[in-house]
């Protein structure tokens, strides 16, 4: 049981929480050393990924010749600001390894498990040190914290708006740095849109919910703040339209970046890539993602969401439950004529029957939520809700399934769940419940957390390794590279490479690697790294042949998805179908 003292904090009044509590930053620094400690050992440990080694690659463009080779926007590979404003900075630093490549999204990870202490007024201490301690030991986030990607960039530049807007008290240094955050969004990838997208969702809704009540309308107030600043939001205007003309053009240099990263080709390669599915999957994709690596957040997500049904008017529990009705009724539907159907195929982007149940559910639940916080003037639980219930539809629906997008609802999830245990108060952390807490949290996450990212890190029993680099592979890039920098006849061997990733990070800038013939035969080559059994009687008389795993994955038989599968993989880590993978041939020259 919670009281409040004089000057407000929240304290627990059992005896054995006040012990605990006594040392409340002892604690908090125990978590965040932990943290730190899962997110920077052994970090170089997994395989390079394709993607790392394309970004890695085009960041060590700019820092090898920043004048002429410096990144110029491809929707492909996302926004400038990694690439030209901070890989070649790390490169500078700590050398170009594997270990500084990934820096970054380590450093950025690190930093992420100390925001929130900055929810401490909005949280009680035993809440706050939960808090942390769930992103801490997050299995996903430990993973994307130990892979060069922008999405922790977007998540961080997320995070210091947030911050701005709840500590900066002079209003116009406020409005400048969001701005400037903003811009730097979306210089960093393109799902700037959507989450601009999304906070305009909200601010409408809710001003149709709240209509009556208009004024104190987030809408309202944003434009009662622009007119009253009118001169300060031109200006900060200014310097966000800066910032994002000076990185999309490359420093000024490339001037038709600007219009690339506003529309003509940020747009529409994106709405392109969303209708054709370039990487396809169901829409169930990101629950999954969250189900198989997040068990704390389902289960929070699940006591939550029967709690709010406990609590509220009958109408939402029909609304609910009527919604579950319509979504078996067209399961049953689809089950025979999905493949028939290109609305719900194309359109809804239902890749299975059993897609519908997310579908229907995660929209409704989001509605139903956001309107019932609204109206009983919840305004952080409004918008808490709707973030993660909003980022998890949309991520589920967008047309490219990969397992990185499931990190911004997990976030948001941790967030609002962690808002609403503290406001209502159903889960009493008295001495015993908040030891078994602990003993839960580290006996489920510490499982996965350790198989995920340091025993069989990379490996092809894990959806969230999508089509990783195997790690045979990697050693014999290693090994003919040793041979290239400390040839034992004086003579270097050659190698030519159609697989360009990731082999060209191993060899960038390397002589003696080539991935266009030229002038050369092929048979001149000491080794030669092809697709499987091509070149195969070119290469027959003068070069023995092997064949290696380049990448590996586990996509699972949806068919066979059921609740003793899911349970069998969670606690075995082994999927229930064969995973897949890519070989080459390697020819060595005898």
């Amino acid at each position: 049981m919670k009281h409040v003292t004089q000057n407000g904090q929240k304290t627990e009044s059992s005896s054995t929480m006040a012990m605990l509590m006594s040392d409340w930053w002892f604690w908090a620094v125990i978590i965040l050393l932990l943290g730190i400690i899962l997110r920077w050992i052994n970090l170089d440990q997994r395989p390079f990924h394709h993607d790392e080694s394309l970004h890695a690659i085009y960041g060590m463009y700019t820092y090898m010749n920043p004048v002429g080779q410096s990144y110029k926007y491809d929707p492909m590979l996302h926004g400038p600001f990694m690439y030209n404003h901070v890989l070649p900075y790390i490169y500078n630093l700590f050398g170009s390894s594997t270990w500084a490549v990934r820096v970054m999204p380590a450093f950025l990870g690190s930093l992420l498990i100390f925001f929130p202490l900055f929810f401490k007024k909005y949280l009680s201490p035993t809440m706050t040190l939960f808090f942390m301690a769930l992103l801490s030991f997050s299995p996903s986030m430990i993973y994307w914290s130990r892979f060069l990607r922008e999405d922790l960039l977007i998540v961080m530049a997320t995070v210091a708006i947030l911050l701005a807007r709840l500590l900066i008290k002079n209003l116009r240094w406020k409005m400048s740095i969001i701005a400037v955050l903003f811009a730097l969004c979306f210089t960093i990838k393109e799902n700037a849109f959507l989450h601009v997208a999304l906070m305009l969702g909200f601010v409408l809704f809710e001003l149709i919910i709240c209509f009556s009540d208009y004024k104190n309308s987030s809408l309202f107030k944003f434009i009662l703040i622009i007119r009253d600043n009118l001169q300060w939001s031109l200006i900060s205007f200014a310097l966000a339209a800066f910032v994002f003309s000076y990185i999309f053009s490359t420093g000024l240099t490339h001037m038709a970046g600007i219009i690339d990263g506003l529309y003509a080709k940020s747009l529409t390669f994106w709405t392109t890539q969303h209708s054709i599915d370039r990487i396809v999957g169901p829409f169930i994709f990101q629950v999954l993602m969250i189900g198989f690596y997040e068990a704390p957040l389902t289960i929070l997500t699940i006591i939550t969401g029967l709690h709010f049904y406990y609590k509220t008017d009958g109408k939402y529990r029909w609304a609910i439950l009527g919604s579950l009705f319509v979504a078996i009724i067209l399961h049953l539907w689809l089950k025979e004529n999905l493949n028939f159907s290109p609305f719900f195929k194309d359109v809804l982007k239902l890749k299975i029957p059993i897609d519908i149940y997310p579908f229907i559910l995660i929209a409704v639940h989001a509605v139903l939520g956001t309107f019932y916080y609204l109206k009983t003037k919840q305004k952080l639980l409004a918008i808490s809700f709707y973030a993660f219930w909003s980022t998890l539809f949309t991520y589920s629906f967008v047309g490219e399934k990969v397992p990185w997008l499931a990190m911004y609802p997990l976030i948001l999830g941790l967030m609002f769940n962690i808002l609403y245990l503290e406001k209502n108060n159903i889960i009493q952390f008295t001495g015993k419940n908040w030891i078994l807490s602990w003993a839960l949290l580290f006996f489920i996450n510490g499982y996965t957390l350790i198989i995920v990212n340091y025993s069989r890190a990379g490996a092809d029993t894990e959806l969230i390794s999508q089509v990783h680099t195997n790690e045979v592979f990697q050693n014999t890039m290693y090994k003919i590279r040793d041979e290239m920098n400390y040839p034992t006849n004086g003579h270097p061997p050659t190698l030519f490479a159609e697989e360009l990733w990731p082999t060209s990070w191993y060899f960038y800038n390397n002589p003696q690697y080539s991935f266009s013939l030229g002038d050369k035969k092929i048979s001149d080559y000491d080794y030669v790294l092809v697709a499987q059994d091509k070149y195969k009687n070119e290469l027959m008389a003068t070069h023995e042949s092997s064949i290696i795993s380049l990448r590996h994955w586990w996509v699972p038989d949806y068919e066979k998805l059921s609740p003793l599968n899911i349970a069998i993989y969670l606690l075995s880590r082994r999927p229930w179908n064969d995973p897949g993978d890519a070989k080459v041939s390697l020819y060595k020259k005898k």
